[in-house]
């Protein structure tokens, strides 16, 4: 056991010096401000900004393009409270949440503090991200190899279930009823995956 350790050990070292180079470190900053610019303009989601600039990654090497897209879609995520803040739209789909406080805010003439806050915690969840990555990905894939069409089904509950939670207080049940007209509405046509006809 404890050589499989060393081996882990070994194999994340050789990782981390991969990533940690000048030019991987260099490539995710300037990777970072670009996917912040996409993301802070609405309707331009952190997989756009990907489809975007992933001609870029061409001639690049292979530790170098991973970086840069990896910058690109953690800068494109944070990028969307901008916007989410500022005007309440959010940039992108993930800082819907953030605009139902962070515009409130703006209003009152504290955007600023907000766009701090959604910055700084958006750093804090990447870090946590990526410890979680790192040490619990051998148990999470098994777990998500094992999923199947009663898993998701539920999955896609509990997002709709969000979505009333997310509403105001007074009417969850608008919230509900737009999640199961959307769920209902991606069911018509092929399975995006298998292309199954549902």
């Amino acid at each position: 056991m404890f050589e499989a350790f060393a081996q882990q050990l070994a194999l994340f070292g050789s990782a981390a010096s991969q990533a940690f180079g000048f030019p991987q470190v260099f490539v995710t900053m300037i990777a970072t401000v670009a996917g912040i610019v996409v993301g802070a303009i609405p309707g331009l989601t952190a997989t756009m900004a990907l489809a975007l600039l992933i001609n870029l990654t061409y001639s690049m090497q292979l530790p170098v393009a991973v970086a840069f897209l990896l910058g690109v879609y953690v800068g494109a995520v944070m990028g969307g409270c901008y916007s989410a803040i500022m005007i309440n739209i959010p940039g992108t789909p993930s800082a819907a949440a953030t605009a139902l406080d962070g515009f409130i805010l703006a209003k009152k003439g504290h955007g600023g503090q907000a766009i701090g806050v959604g910055v700084i915690a958006s750093f804090i969840g990447t870090l946590f991200s990526i410890v979680i990555l790192i040490f619990l990905t051998p148990f999470l894939y098994k777990i998500a190899l094992k999923f199947g069409q009663w898993e998701y089904f539920l999955i896609s509950v509990f997002g709709i279930m969000i979505c009333g939670n997310l509403s105001t207080q007074s009417t969850p049940i608008k919230g509900w009823i737009v999640g199961f007209l959307g769920f209902f509405t991606a069911m018509i046509g092929l399975d995006a995956v298998y292309a199954y006809p549902r």
